[in-house]
This record gives structure tokens, sequence and C-alpha cells, in this order.
């Protein structure tokens, strides 16, 4: 088994990523900031959502020709990088159908990026806890 390692710097932050040979085919690739910002209109007009750690867009990848959903984290704090470490890590090695797949990431220019795979229909928590989707529990 082959692999190659990548070492990124973040203002004394070390991102050390192993790559196996063959297993970005498999596995989230990495796409290029310019690319996710043509994706996500300049990330302006389709966000979906803000959390603690920053927003998600929507997008469409034409290479892929698919919607797309693109976590940006805010790149200040040494949290949001730790976190942006930790969902690589265990969000890529984990497949069910039942879970949103990691597509790829992007750390360019200072910039932490996300792809996941886009759910039409919202998230979990809005069906589960919204009186607007008035879900029956048994």
């Amino acid at each position: 088994m082959t692999g190659i390692i990548i070492g990124v710097s973040l203002a004394g932050f070390v991102l050390l990523t192993s790559l196996v040979a063959g297993a970005f085919a498999l596995g989230p690739r990495r796409f290029s900031y310019k690319d996710l910002a043509s994706a996500t209109s300049n990330f302006l007009a389709l966000k979906l959502g803000e959390g603690g750690f920053g927003a998600v867009y929507k997008g469409y990848l034409n290479d892929l020709d698919t919607m797309v959903a693109v976590k940006k984290f805010s790149g200040a704090s040494k949290l949001g990088k730790k976190e942006f470490i930790t969902e690589v890590k265990i969000i890529s090695s984990l497949r069910h159908r039942n879970l949103v797949q990691l597509i790829g990431w992007c750390h360019e220019k200072q910039e932490l990026l996300l792809v996941y795979e886009f759910m039409p229909n919202g998230s979990l928590d809005s069906h589960l806890f919204d009186e607007e989707y008035n879900f029956q529990y048994i």
C-alpha cells in the first residue's frame, strides 16, 4: 500500500493528512476554492443555514452534475480548524444510506470548506421538531 503525506501549516497549527493512493476515487476529494465559490455564487445568495463554526451554502458542481451543500468554516478560531479536521477524519470514514456523505474538502487561501451531498428535504431536526411538519410519534 503506497501513500503520500500532505502537511499544511495553519498559523502554527499543522494539519497532516495521509492519503492512500487511489483512496480518493472512493472517498472525499479535494476541491479548489475557485470551483466552490463558483458553485455557490461566491457564497452570496444560497445560504442554507449557519452554525457555531460557519455557514452552509447550496451549490451546484458542474463536473459532477450534482447539487451539494458547502460548509464554509469561520477560519479565525482554532476550534473551527479542529472541527474541520475532525469532520474530515470521522465523516469521510463513515458510509451509511442514512448519513449525508462527505464528497470533498478544500483548504486554500486560509479557507476551510467541506462539501456534502445536498439533501433537498431539509434536515432531520426540522422534520422532528418543527410543528409545520406535524410529525406523528407512535
